[in-house]
């Protein structure tokens, strides 16, 4: 066994983690999905920062996908949101 090497393969550690995701009733896309908003929503509290800006760099590939994506989880649009927040 190579030094630093316990434990089954690199290619378990996908499956492993597909495994655990589903035993805690999700998926890796839900638990991105839920990061990039949470990290929005901080981010959301700094009024000089643009809603394009956040949504960039969350990850979003424009602001109309991040939009859709944070309303849809948070039942308001980023805007109203970050009234609502501040």
């Amino acid at each position: 066994m190579a030094p630093g090497r316990c434990r089954g393969s690199d290619d378990d550690v996908p499956r492993t983690l597909q495994r655990r995701l589903r035993d805690e009733g999700t998926t890796l896309s839900d638990t991105v999905r839920t990061t990039r908003i949470e990290a929005a929503q901080r981010l959301l509290r700094d009024p000089d920062r643009s809603i394009t800006d956040i949504g960039y760099v969350t990850g979003f590939a424009d602001t109309a996908h991040f939009s859709r994506t944070f309303t849809r989880a948070c039942g308001q649009t980023p805007t109203v949101w970050r009234r609502t927040a501040v």
